[in-house]
């Protein structure tokens, strides 16, 4: 069930960056990030309130939550930066490989890693490698390469903490009230970076429709991921969400003409297939 959970958020983060990919190049991250996670929370009070759930929390899953969201809209911030920079084809393999520090966080705590598992490792971090290093011989501006590697790495660690954090957080509630409180936690992220350093915007109103369909996919994966921590190897949901990124490629391939070389196709074919072998 962690593998299915986690697969369906892929296929919401899939559709989502392809979205932020077209909407980060024309209009102003913050502002963008600060009425989706908006959207996000009004969605999900209005769901609490229809469903007659509460609204309490214990304190420490409190925490937890808020932390996992914060943690969560920086990541996201961060995707959206990377996605400014570069094309989907050059950031998803790096975003995507989040599932690595997991391995290295089970690791840490005393778990078991076969031999196989750390070849999956090495085949993503080396898939990883070959993409990043392809892509910046072909960069005409290096240092803006340079800065989507590095969107890109943060979005990646972050993801991984907010999600480990998450899926501890969820057996102490509802997955709707946790996800409300979590979403909560990010707009308050946002909005105060934003007003703190005067980078607020106002949003088109054509906008709008699109924003909100980028909060329902957000919103759906998020819940999607987290949920897996009601089930026996949560981190397999993990390792499934971050299949989201070929599927991402995949499409921006189809509809934003974003072409790959044969080995650069097999490079991106080997980290998500480490991936793949890491939870499936």
């Amino acid at each position: 069930m962690s593998v299915l959970l986690g697969l369906l958020s892929a296929l919401c983060w899939g559709f989502h960056d392809l979205l932020v990919r077209l909407i980060s190049q024309r209009f102003h991250i913050l502002s963008t990030l600060c009425v989706v996670f908006a959207i996000s929370c009004a969605g999900l009070a209005g769901k609490l309130v229809y469903s007659s759930l509460s609204f309490d929390i214990q304190l420490e899953v409190g925490i937890l939550t808020s932390l996992s969201g914060a943690l969560f809209a920086f990541s996201t911030y961060a995707l959206y930066r990377a996605f400014e920079i570069g094309p989907i084809r050059r950031v998803a393999p790096i975003i995507g490989a989040y599932p690595v520090f997991s391995v290295f966080w089970a690791v840490f705590t005393g778990a078991q890693i076969s031999l196989m598992q750390w070849i999956a490792v090495t085949a993503v971090l080396g898939g990883v490698a070959f993409v990043a290093r392809n892509m910046g011989e072909t960069e005409e501006n290096p240092e803006r390469f340079r800065q989507a590697l590095l969107w890109s790495g943060v979005c990646c660690f972050g993801f991984a903490v907010s999600f480990a954090i998450g899926q501890k957080a969820i057996l102490g509630g509802d997955i709707w009230v946790i996800t409300f409180y979590a979403r909560l936690s990010g707009f308050l992220s946002v909005l105060i970076i934003g007003v703190l350093s005067r980078r607020l915007h106002r949003v088109p109103l054509r906008l709008l429709p699109l924003l909100c369909l980028l909060a329902i996919l957000d919103t759906g994966a998020f819940a999607f991921v987290t949920s897996a921590g009601h089930f026996s190897n949560p981190e397999y949901g993990t390792v499934a969400s971050s299949i989201s990124g070929i599927f991402a490629i995949i499409l921006g391939w189809i509809f934003l003409n974003e072409r790959l070389t044969t080995y650069q196709w097999i490079a991106v074919a080997t980290v998500f297939g480490g991936i793949a072998f890491l939870g499936l």
